[in-house]
């Protein structure tokens, strides 16, 4: 391509810079890239490191930090970027792949989701459950995290059981002490979170664990399992982006699959 651009999100700052620059690198281009205004002095730092250990010639590896709609924008709309290689959110990825559209400029982008998980009558419950409770690694700020699950009637009752005593089981605390959860990035994504739980539980839906700030210094917000949720509840459709799981009963394979795809 030439000249590639790399947006690069909060959540993974040095491993996707990592997949950014080095495919991008590997295949004769060079890379202009636009950390998180979150989180750039990680970049930053990164970047820093490869110039003192590795020989690149100048303009190889370029970082540009700034917000999105102004930096951002201007990255990938730059008429010497040839590609772009986006990590964000889907509202953002629309816009991006607009303004490469105008040059033609080709764009893998890599947007949110909102995974599920089925669990059949025939599983290990104890994997289950421990496959499960990863969704909340990085305190559920994962864009793959599988945060619908989906629970076969036979087996409900003692799953969930299982799940709420694992989940009540994790240590919330500051990041350097190595907790099962951590903060979550910014005071505004703990509100927002909290706000998705509270209108769940507005519209009928069941605590079965956390759905709470649990003190009020730092931006934390406790593991949370929610049952009795409507398929189409704004928290078992929109990306949530916290520790926020809904687990749901289902009791056929067409129906489960049906849902999970929905």
């Amino acid at each position: 391509h030439g000249v590639v651009a790399g947006i690069i999100p909060w959540n993974f700052p040095i491993s996707v810079f990592v997949r950014k620059f080095a495919p991008a690198l590997v295949t004769g281009n060079t890379a202009v890239l636009k950390p998180s205004e979150l989180t750039p002095l990680t970049t930053l730092e990164l970047t820093d490191l490869i110039h003192r250990e590795v020989d690149l010639p100048p303009g190889v590896l370029n970082v540009v930090p700034g917000d999105g709609s102004n930096t951002g924008a201007a990255v990938t709309g730059h008429p010497d970027v040839r590609g772009v290689a986006f990590t964000g959110s889907r509202a953002t990825g629309k816009t991006v792949l607009r303004a490469a559209a105008d040059r033609i400029a080709p764009v893998s982008a890599e947007l949110g989701g909102k995974s599920p998980s089925v669990v059949f009558p025939d599983a290990d419950l104890e994997r289950a459950v421990g496959g499960t409770v990863r969704s909340f690694a990085n305190s559920g700020q994962v864009c793959y995290a599988p945060t619908r699950v989906f629970v076969h009637e036979d087996i409900y009752d003692p799953f969930v059981d299982s799940l709420v005593g694992a989940v009540e089981s994790m240590e919330i605390g500051h990041g350097l002490d190595a907790p099962d959860i951590g903060p979550v990035i910014t005071e505004g994504a703990r509100d927002r979170i909290a706000g998705y739980v509270d209108d769940a539980v507005a519209d009928g839906a069941t605590v079965l664990t956390g759905g709470e700030i649990p003190r009020e210094e730092g931006n934390f917000y406790t593991p949370t399992l929610l049952s009795n949720v409507d398929d189409d509840a704004p928290i078992a459709c929109d990306e949530v982006f916290g520790p926020v799981l809904t687990v749901h009963e289902f009791s056929g394979e067409d129906e489960v699959v049906a849902r999970a795809n929905d």
